[in-house]
């Protein structure tokens, strides 16, 4: 995981309207009707037999249009019952076995069925960031300890759904909802100037410093692998900021605010927004303001569900 939006390429794809498949099944409708007219010899509303010429014409326009037809069809992709179907499992690619259902994508509770609710972690290591990830499995939340060095990319952290399963949001929930806060603690393994990740030393002169407040950037990853970033919605939409020691809230829309993140993830497939399955959630950490992103500190994650 690694590069933020402002480092984003976006990648051009040739986009196929249904408009043609749907084209190609109208004129190869025509054509089979008009064979069917010029085998039997009636018109079938009025039962009126035809002319053994115009059978013969009809024949053979009924042959063109069956041939356009089909090749208008094979072109979009094939019959509806030959197609294969829109949502591959690369969601297995992360080892995630199956579907499940329900409105609960990560609960932090670790068991048989749950035994790693981590799928990544990332920090720069160019600019020697540093980031630790801990499961509370008393309070069933999730401490991130990050440190982010000056100019790096900001650490992040991938979590996946309850059980290595991804979440099957059938029917479609509307929301995207998690809470989060800044604990009063102290991180324990990514103080600057750490030289090993056990060892606390005193901070270095002009070392980052600990943001009380952290700037989230949340990320969706749907069954195609394809990663989504959430921009907010409306015009006065502002970041997601943690600051309260006590838990925060959060509730994402998911029909509108998510544009591509064409730097991470699988860059095929359709380019229309589809959450019918999520794989996984990434949280991005930073300072408040976008730039510098520098510094460090320690942010608490619990209940990622999909609600109403």
């Amino acid at each position: 995981m690694g590069a933020s939006l402002s480092c984003g390429r976006k990648q051009k794809r040739v986009r196929r309207s249904p408009l043609l498949l749907l084209a190609g099944m109208a004129v190869l409708c025509l054509g089979l009707g008009a064979l069917a007219v010029a085998h039997f010899g009636l018109i079938p509303v009025t039962r009126s037999q035809v002319s053994e010429e115009f059978r013969l014409l009809l024949g053979a326009q009924g042959a063109l249009l069956f041939l356009v037809g089909t090749l208008l069809v094979a072109g979009r992709g094939g019959l509806p019952w030959q197609r294969k179907p829109s949502q591959p499992e690369f969601y297995k690619f992360h080892g995630q076995n199956g579907l499940q259902t329900g409105d609960m994508f990560q609960t932090f509770e670790i068991g048989a069925e749950n035994r790693n609710p981590v799928l990544s972690t990332w920090a720069d290591p160019v600019a020697g960031s540093r980031i630790c990830t801990k499961i509370d499995k008393n309070g069933r939340f999730l401490r991130v300890e990050f440190l982010n060095e000056r100019g790096a990319r900001p650490c992040n952290v991938q979590v996946g759904s309850f059980g290595q399963t991804a979440l099957l949001n059938v029917p479609g929930r509307r929301h995207l909802q998690f809470q989060a806060r800044v604990p009063a603690c102290e991180p324990k393994y990514t103080r600057p100037g750490s030289q090993h990740i056990r060892v606390k030393q005193e901070e270095h002169e002009g070392a980052p410093k600990r943001l009380e407040g952290v700037r989230l950037n949340v990320r969706l990853v749907n069954g195609l692998q394809q990663h989504w970033n959430w921009q907010g919605r409306g015009k006065k939409a502002g970041p997601l900021v943690v600051k309260a020691r006590n838990w925060k809230q959060f509730s994402l829309p998911l029909d509108s605010g998510w544009e591509r993140f064409w730097d991470e993830g699988n860059v095929e497939g359709p380019e229309k927004r589809d959450f019918s399955i999520m794989a996984g959630v990434v949280f991005e950490f930073g300072a408040e303001s976008e730039l510098p992103t520098e510094g460090y500190g320690v942010v608490d994650i619990r209940d990622i569900r999909c609600g109403d």
